[in-house]
Parts: C-alpha cells; sequence; structure tokens
C-alpha cells in the first residue's frame, strides 16, 4: 500500500480523532465548571472512553479489508504450521503441541 492510499484510508480516522480530543476538551471544560468534581471526572472519563471507541470504530470500517486479508493470511499460517508438525502418516510428532 502505498503512503497516499494510508493517508486516503485513514484521514476519517484522523479526522475523528482530532474531533474527539476537542469534544472531550470541551464536554470535560464544562463538567469541570457546572458540575461536582466527582461528577465532572467519572463524566469526563466515560466521555474519553466513548470516543476512543467511536475512532476505534471508524479505524476498523476504513480499514475492513486489511483486516479481512491479515485474518485469512495468520488462517492460511496456521493451516501450514499444523501441517510441517505432522508425520506424513498423519500423527503428529511427539511434543509438538
Amino acid at each position: 500500500m502505498s503512503a497516499g492510499a494510508f493517508v486516503g484510508r485513514n484521514a476519517k480516522t484522523v479526522v475523528s480523532l482530532i474531533g474527539g480530543v476537542i469534544s472531550v476538551l470541551a464536554t470535560a471544560t464544562a463538567l469541570l465548571q457546572y458540575a461536582p468534581a466527582h461528577v465532572a471526572g467519572v463524566g469526563t472519563a466515560l466521555f474519553t472512553i466513548l470516543e476512543v471507541l467511536r475512532t476505534a470504530n471508524v479505524w476498523i470500517v476504513r480499514n475492513e479489508t486489511l483486516i479481512e486479508a491479515a485474518a485469512d493470511a495468520v488462517e492460511d499460517l496456521a493451516e501450514s504450521l499444523t501441517a510441517a508438525v505432522e508425520h506424513p502418516d498423519g500423527n503428529r510428532i511427539p511434543g509438538a503441541g
């Protein structure tokens, strides 16, 4: 994958991250001004978690095909390793799992 394709694929994730940071800062500021301290801390932490999950979701959606290709490659590797550990007669090598 070229650098341009990488940037193009992940631009929405970066925008989501920047928007999330701005939202968390604005929410934290408002909570610290108008809510009790313990509520402001918990509210800011929960909102930060939600923003991180939203950004991760955007990244997953934008990179779904790459994730599927990587999962297929791992599956193929596991199958080839399993085949390499077995004897030609189908018995496993002792101690190989």
